[in-house]
């Protein structure tokens, strides 16, 4: 109940902050903006206590704190030991903040939860235009999971968030690379490879449409089959098949709400020219194909986090700008209502299902 009561509460501080930022004028003055800022450092700093208080719920806390246990008593670095269950970049970042923060692995651990989340927080002060705004939709909707749970998709979302920077200014060899660091931390970032190609032949808004359809058709009624039917051919295929027979894809809902920001972003294609839109709205057509033909594998949940990461954070806010008060203050309303629902249901369904 605590854990409830927290959560909830730092939202609705984050909420009822951000509802301030996006209610402003466009051009806010200096002492508004000196206020801004300090509210958002204090409200990053409340959700940094916040996950450090509560790291120990995550049921990926006993994995972690073992494995970071294991490297403290394997002082010298040897990639056949490490590399037994994790990724080469994981693995030799965990090596380096181990053996800064030698004895102490459950400090080691807060450590490599919280620098994501702190790159994550300058990040929105960085390119988001309602760093508040987005500082709320990441606690009600990514922080459980980007930032408690998935610990080496954080680091790799770090990369891609690098990596979609470059990708936005055409730098396609720095995109790559980034791509290719973030790989080093979780895999399943090598999907951002054919974004290029996508961006080079995306097609029309009515083709998007269909290809949408198509996919979530294909999803639900054959694609779980066919990668089932495959799985015996690979290595580890009967460890694989029995995480595809326990895993749970992406909810209906969810995928509902993905098209809904497709749509609302869609709208406003031609009014907003910067090349954070265009990416963000390019990513979220392109999120809604993939995560539909996925859409009954866990796989569809995990994509759908790095896509929406940029979408949700950063483009959202864009879209939000761009309304008259009246709308920004009714958006932001609606919005607010339904991530406290959403996050509401997650603590009290989804959460218990992955804590300790």
């Amino acid at each position: 109940m605590s854990f409830l009561v927290s959560y909830l509460t730092v939202f609705l501080a984050s909420g009822l902050t951000a509802f301030v930022e996006a209610m402003q004028r466009a051009k806010a003055s200096i002492g508004q903006r000196l206020v801004g800022r300090g509210v958002f450092v204090v409200m990053a700093v409340v959700v940094l206590a916040f996950t450090v208080h509560y790291i120990r719920l995550s049921g990926d806390y006993v994995n972690y704190f073992n494995y970071l246990s294991f490297i403290n008593a394997n002082r010298a670095f040897d990639l056949d030991r490490f590399l037994y269950a994790y990724e080469l970049g994981f693995s030799a970042w965990s090596y380096l903040v181990a053996k800064l923060w030698s004895g102490n692995v459950h400090l080691m651990v807060v450590v490599v939860t919280l620098v994501p989340i702190v790159f994550y927080f300058l990040y929105f002060k960085y390119k988001s235009v309602y760093p508040l705004v987005s500082l709320t939709i990441y606690v009600a909707h990514f922080h459980w999971w980007l930032g408690f749970v998935l610990v080496r998709q954080m680091y790799a979302v770090c990369f891609l968030l690098v990596a979609l920077h470059f990708l936005s200014r055409s730098r396609w060899v720095l995109y790559l690379l980034f791509i290719g660091v973030a790989a080093l931390f979780h895999n399943s970032v090598l999907f951002f490879l054919v974004l290029p190609l996508w961006l080079k032949y995306e097609p029309s808004f009515k083709w998007q449409n269909i290809l949408i359809f198509l996919s979530f058709v294909v999803g639900k009624i054959g694609l779980t089959g066919i990668v089932s039917s495959l799985l015996p051919f690979l290595n580890r295929g009967g460890e694989y098949e029995r995480y595809l027979n326990e895993s749970v894809g992406l909810n209906i809902l969810s995928y509902l709400e993905m098209y809904v920001v497709f749509l609302l972003l869609s709208r406003r294609r031609s009014q907003i020219e910067t090349s954070e839109y265009k990416l963000g709205l390019s990513l979220s057509a392109l999120a809604l194909i993939v995560c539909g033909f996925f859409i009954d594998l866990a796989l569809a949940s995990r994509l759908a986090m790095y896509f929406n990461f940029y979408v949700y954070l950063i483009v959202f806010p864009l879209w939000l700008k761009s309304q008259s008060v009246r709308t920004r203050w009714v958006s932001v309303l609606v919005m607010s209502a339904y991530l406290f629902v959403f996050l509401f249901r997650f603590i009290i369904v989804t959460i218990p299902n992955y804590a300790i």
